[in-house]
């Protein structure tokens, strides 16, 4: 049996973190003995007494309200510290997990190479399934674009058998499994990306030590992105609140940030190139893209 912590930030989510919750404590893990930390950062909705309340199993870790994202992770990583733990497991407060998804992580884990890092693939809750992430199969460096396995909103139904491991050049945080020992080689979540960025910088700081990234098909997360997708591409917003999305602290969009993880990981030398890019695909994607809620 392999000793696993599961770490699941939250803010204001309280009955989508409810949903998690009562699933991962009732569906069947019996290869691994849990411990989940829930990271409440400042939450106003109850959070904290809906936990206590029902799920007098979960530790709590509180937040100020300002750690966000990557704080919150390095909060929940603190905590881990104090653990028996083989592996770490980062979730999101706004997904429900696949009733077979620990056995699928048990065989991801044993048909794994040593320093891997495992990706869970993640598909829309809403009807018909709709693909969100089967990871990225090549990065074309220069102009620091990804190439995914399928595009984002493919028909699940149009895809043929999606089984197996697959390398991914980064991974996303929904769903990321590492081993514990990682987090001291390279120091955590970096918080210069207090809320996007800082899950692929990590998996892309840890391939540099010697880590494999690999995306596992059959472990599925679904994401109800309609309700809770709020300042990504693929939901409409006004133009006013996408031009403020730049200079945002905590928007996928910020300058700052984008122009810091555009620096550190695509060619230095292209970086003029890949920035200007950055800024004319967010405006196509504003103004061109299909959004999924028109």
């Amino acid at each position: 049996m392999k000793n696993l912590a599961i770490i699941i930030p939250t803010f204001n989510r309280k009955l989508f973190l409810f949903n998690l919750l009562n699933q991962i404590t009732t569906i069947i893990h019996s290869e691994f003995c849990i411990d989940i930390i829930v990271v409440v950062d400042g939450s106003k909705d109850g959070t904290i007494e809906m936990i206590s309340e029902n799920f007098d199993q979960v530790h709590i870790v509180k937040g100020t309200g300002e750690w966000w994202y990557t704080k919150s992770i390095n909060k929940g990583l603190d905590h881990v510290k104090k653990l028996n733990t083989d592996y770490i497991l980062t979730l999101n407060d706004d997904i429900l997990l696949k009733n077979n998804f620990f056995e699928e992580l048990h065989k991801a884990i044993v048909n794994s190479p040593k320093k891997s890092i495992i990706g869970a693939s993640s598909f829309t809750k809403t009807q018909p399934e709709k693909i969100l992430s089967l990871g990225v199969k090549e990065i074309i460096l220069w102009r620091y674009k990804l190439i995914p396995y399928y595009k984002i909103f493919t028909d699940k139904k149009d895809v043929n058998s999606l089984k197996d491991l697959h390398h991914s050049e980064v991974l996303p945080g929904r769903g990321l499994l590492f081993p514990k020992e990682i987090v001291e080689i390279i120091n955590g979540f970096d918080e210069k990306f207090p809320q996007y960025h800082s899950d692929y910088d990590f998996t892309l700081r840890a391939k540099k030590k010697g880590y494999k990234l690999y995306v596992c098909w059959d472990l599925i997360v679904y994401s109800f992105i309609e309700e809770t997708g709020q300042g990504t591409s693929y939901l409409n917003s006004s133009f006013k609140s996408f031009l403020k999305g730049f200079i945002t602290k905590h928007s996928r969009l910020n300058i700052k940030d984008n122009a810091r993880y555009l620096f550190r990981h695509g060619h230095k030398l292209f970086f003029p190139i890949t920035f200007s890019i950055f800024i004319i695909s967010s405006f196509n994607s504003h103004f061109f893209k299909k959004k999924i809620n028109d």
